[in-house]
């Protein structure tokens, strides 16, 4: 389960190395975000594969959704934040930038921030 939450949101701190050590886990959640938040507002989210495609960078994962979207997850700066954008259908979409932490139960919570 995860929280969604607006910039400048106080967010109380939980362990998040679940999350962390769970990159397949932590991947759908950040495409579900990016989906839910972007232009495609509204489409179904069926989640039909999360993957690692390129062995040499296991920081980065594809998340194919039903609807033949396509968005990568980038964790290359974890922990100051995680990074997604739609990798299919072309012209690729957008990237975005989120913070994230996690409640003292576990619950991970994404936050919208700037390009770094």
């Amino acid at each position: 389960m995860y929280m969604l939450t607006n910039l400048g949101e106080p967010q109380s701190k939980g362990d998040c190395s679940k999350w962390e050590t769970d990159p397949e886990s932590f991947s759908k959640v950040v495409a579900e975000r990016y989906v839910r938040t972007g232009t495609m507002l509204g489409l179904p989210l069926t989640v039909k594969r999360v993957t690692a495609p390129f062995p040499r960078s296991p920081w980065l994962w594809l998340v194919e959704f039903s609807n033949d979207i396509v968005v990568y997850v980038s964790f290359q700066k974890i922990p100051n934040f995680v990074a997604a954008a739609r990798w299919y259908p072309k012209p690729a979409g957008p990237t975005r930038f989120y913070t994230y932490s996690c409640t003292p139960g576990g619950q991970l919570v994404l936050s919208e921030r700037k390009q770094p």
